[in-house]
C-alpha cells in the first residue's frame, strides 16, 4: 500500500454570525490551528449551505463539514432554527453545534440545549476556551464516525461481494460489482482492467461513471508499466491525488466533472493477480488509508468472482469443443460402417 497520503485540514468549520468582525476573528484564530473555515453571514445563507451538504451526504460521511459555530441572535433565521435543522436531519445530526453568543441568560442556555446544541460559549470568549471545545467535540464526533464507518464498510463489502458472485457471466460480474461499488462508496467512476497471464497484457474490461472519450492509451497496458501495470506487478495499492495535473490521467473525466483522486488496487484470487481496480472521486481528500484497505478487501472478493467466471467460461468452451469432437467422431464411425 502506498503511504503518501494527502494532507487534509484538521476539520472544516461553518461559522455563522451576522457580525463580519466576529467571523473574521474566529477565522484567523482557527486557521492558525489548521482548520478550514466556511463563513455564513446570515441564517438563510447557512440554511442553504446545509441543504447543499445534506444533498451530497451518503452513508456515514458528511462531505465538507465537521462542526458548526453558531450565533443565536440574527435577523430572519436565528441560531435556534439552524441548530434544530441540523439536529432533525438524520444525515447531519451528528455534526457538533457550538453556540457562540452574547446571550448569558440561563433560559437561553436551556433553550440551546433543548434545540440540540452540543456546547454554549458566551462572548467575549478566550481563544483557548473555544479551541478546547472544538477539539473535544471533534474527538467525540470522530469516535461516532469510526463506528458508523465500520458498519458502512461491512455493508459495502457484503453488497459488492454478493453482487459480484450473483452471476458467472464475466461481463455481468463486472457490471454488478462496479454498480454496487459506486452506489455504496459514493465514488464517481470505476475502471476494471483484467490481466492476461500469458502475454502480461492489461486490458480495460469494464468502466462506469466516465465521460465519453476515454483515451485509447488508457485502455491497454503491460504489467509493470504505468500505475495500473505497477499495481498488477507489485500487488501493492497506490493512491494518486491531483490527477487533473498528472499526465498519466490526461483526458480522464467523470460524467459529473473533473476527477481529483484515484485509488488503484489489485484484483486478487489467493496470491494470483487477476487484474486491477481503479476507483475515482472528485474530492482530493476523499480516500484515506482505511478506505484503501476496504477497496483491497473488495478487490479480493471481486477477484475471486472474476476467476470463477473465467473458469466457468473456459469450462463452457471445453464442453463445446468436446461435444463437437464427439459429434465428428460419431459421424466418422458411421461413415466407416457404411
Amino acid at each position: 500500500m502506498d503511504n503518501s497520503w494527502p494532507k487534509a485540514p484538521r476539520g472544516t468549520i461553518l461559522v455563522v454570525d451576522d457580525d463580519k468582525g466576529t467571523v473574521e476573528l474566529i477565522r484567523m484564530m482557527l486557521e492558525m490551528r489548521g482548520y478550514k473555515i466556511v463563513p455564513a453571514y446570515a441564517g438563510q445563507e447557512a440554511m442553504a449551505l446545509l441543504d447543499q451538504v445534506a444533498e451530497r451526504t451518503t452513508g456515514w460521511k458528511v462531505p465538507g463539514l465537521d462542526l458548526i459555530l453558531l450565533d443565536i441572535m440574527m435577523p430572519g433565521v436565528d441560531g435556534f432554527k439552524i441548530c434544530q435543522r441540523v439536529k432533525d436531519d438524520p444525515k447531519l445530526c451528528h455534526i457538533p453545534v457550538i453556540m457562540v453568543t452574547a446571550l448569558e441568560r440561563t433560559s437561553d442556555k436551556i433553550a440551546a440545549v433543548e434545540f440540540g446544541a452540543d456546547d454554549y460559549i458566551t462572548k467575549p470568549f478566550q481563544p483557548e476556551e473555544l479551541a478546547a471545545s472544538i477539539k473535544a467535540k471533534l474527538q467525540v464526533k470522530a469516535r461516532e464516525e469510526s463506528l458508523l464507518r465500520r458498519i458502512h464498510e461491512l455493508s459495502t463489502l457484503n453488497a459488492v461481494a454478493s453482487a459480484a458472485s450473483y452471476s458467472l457471466d464475466l461481463r455481468q460480474v463486472l457490471a454488478n460489482a462496479t454498480e454496487r461499488l459506486i452506489e455504496h462508496m459514493d465514488v464517481d467512476a470505476v475502471a476494471v482492467f483484467l490481466l492476461d497471464d500469458r502475454t502480461q497484457d492489461l486490458t480495460l474490461a469494464h468502466q462506469q461513471g466516465f465521460a465519453p472519450g476515454m483515451p485509447a492509451y488508457r485502455r491497454h497496458t503491460k504489467s509493470g508499466v504505468g500505475v495500473v501495470g505497477q499495481v498488477a506487478h507489485t500487488q501493492k495499492s497506490v493512491l494518486r491525488v491531483d490527477i487533473g495535473k498528472d499526465p498519466e490521467f490526461e483526458g480522464v473525466m467523470g460524467k459529473k466533472g473533473p476527477l481529483q483522486a484515484c485509488a488503484v488496487v489489485p484484483l486478487r484470487s489467493s496470491d494470483r493477480t487477476i487484474g486491477v481496480l481503479e476507483v475515482y472521486h472528485h474530492d482530493t481528500y476523499y480516500f484515506d488509508e482505511l478506505s484503501l484497505a476496504l477497496l483491497e478487501e473488495i478487490g479480493a472478493q471481486v477477484g475471486v468472482a472474476v476467476e470463477n467466471a473465467q473458469l466457468f467460461q473456459h469450462t463452457q468452451i471445453l464442453l463445446i469443443k468436446s461435444s463437437a469432437l464427439s459429434q465428428v467422431a460419431g459421424e466418422g464411425g458411421l461413415n466407416s460402417g457404411d
